[in-house]
């Protein structure tokens, strides 16, 4: 138990190290709550530009100069998670400077915090080898961080202390820990299909996802 919540406390405060806690707890898109119905969610892209294509359930326009395609997902009547596609694929080298790009542009904004810590991809690197040989991953996850109010911390000890088996108080206290300072997070990855590129980027609201969802 000491070994796993020691490996939690040393990625919470790599965590709180590498962002400020974020006055605003709910993670946002183009500006846009990713909280509410799915509905009004649509009406407010389409505000920004963003045309819904009914047959697809899908919206496209423009992100970062990009043309996307934007999915929303919705669970129990709330939108957990926006997942946003290049509608274009690219070559091996430009989705190399892509991926770059966005991992320099989520590592500047103060508001999130790396899981760990993740390097650009060398320019010369053969991403397609170390795909498809290695199996590699090419991904990066940042998150909304906030901070634990007195009453929270309080709440998790009092609760904390009714447990007596030491790997369901190591669950407890990673789920509470990690449910209660990160409401949020981005994760982005590189996509391949016969030898062409993309980048699937995802925020997600932690707090209305299925329960089921890791």
């Amino acid at each position: 138990m000491k070994k796993l919540l020691t490996t939690l406390s040393v990625a919470l405060m790599t965590l709180m190290a590498n962002a400020q806690a974020s006055d605003n707890e709910t993670l946002t898109f183009l500006g846009i709550p990713i909280d509410g119905s799915k509905t009004e969610m649509i009406r407010q892209l389409e505000g920004k530009g963003f045309k819904y294509e009914r047959m697809l359930d899908l919206l496209t326009g423009k992100i970062n100069g990009e043309e996307s395609f934007v999915f929303i997902q919705e669970h129990e009547g709330k939108v957990y998670r926006v997942d946003v596609s290049d509608t274009e694929v690219f070559t091996k080298e430009q989705v190399i400077i892509r991926y770059n790009n966005l991992l320099s542009q989520f590592k500047q904004d103060s508001r999130y915090g790396e899981l760990e810590e993740y390097l650009p991809i060398p320019e010369e690197e053969d991403i397609s080898y170390e795909m498809r040989i290695h199996k590699k991953v090419y991904a990066a996850v940042f998150c909304l961080i906030r901070d634990l109010s007195e009453e929270e911390m309080e709440a998790i000890a009092a609760k904390a202390k009714g447990i007596e088996d030491e790997n369901e108080l190591a669950s407890y206290l990673a789920k509470a820990f990690i449910e209660g300072t990160i409401p949020g997070r981005i994760w982005f990855e590189i996509k391949e299909n016969k030898g062409e590129y993309w980048i699937q980027i995802y925020f997600e609201n932690r707090r209305n996802r299925p329960r089921e969802e890791d």
